[in-house]
């Protein structure tokens, strides 16, 4: 399972997600993917009672899939453009629950580095969609397990001075 964290709560933010996912489901729909944007919940349009009863519900399902990424030898890649704060918190739980165990792949679309903590949370930072295609070719031509996915992460390292 590769769980996919990023933010689409922008029109820019959406734009990106859109572009990524379109590119992760054509070229890459072997893989097992999980998008928490496909639950389909617009919190912004629900009633307050509505509200209370679907944020715990989202929290539950995202966790889960989170805890079943870790359980299934797979990985996050989190889009880290404006530094969405779910996505921050998808990477944090992640590194803790797993004792930075479960790989965690960054990527930016618009070659920002990382901050400390992202940047030693990380096994490889990808900038641009050229990037990102080789990384999951790789990781596809190699067998999509563990082995491969180290293999694949040695070859972007492309940790600039941490953002702080």
């Amino acid at each position: 399972m590769i769980y996919f964290a990023a933010g689409w709560f922008t029109p820019e933010q959406d734009k990106l997600y859109s572009k990524i996912v379109k590119i992760l489901r054509e070229e890459y729909g072997e893989l097992e993917w999980f998008f928490p944007r496909d639950l389909g919940i617009n919190l912004e349009t629900k009633s307050p009672k509505e509200k209370k009863l679907l944020v715990k519900k989202v929290f539950a399902l995202d966790t889960g899939m989170l805890l079943v990424t870790m359980k299934t030898d797979g990985f996050l890649l989190a889009i880290i453009d404006d530094y969405d704060t779910g996505m921050i918190w998808e990477c944090g739980f992640v590194f803790g629950i797993s004792f930075g165990k479960l790989p965690i792949i960054t990527y930016t679309d618009k070659g920002y580095g990382l901050n400390v903590m992202l940047k030693e949370s990380a096994i490889a930072h990808i900038k641009g969609i050229d990037q990102l295609r080789t990384f999951l070719s790789h990781y596809v031509d190699k067998g999509a397990n563990m082995l491969a996915l180290l293999e694949a992460a040695k070859h972007f390292q492309n940790f600039d001075e941490e953002v702080f």
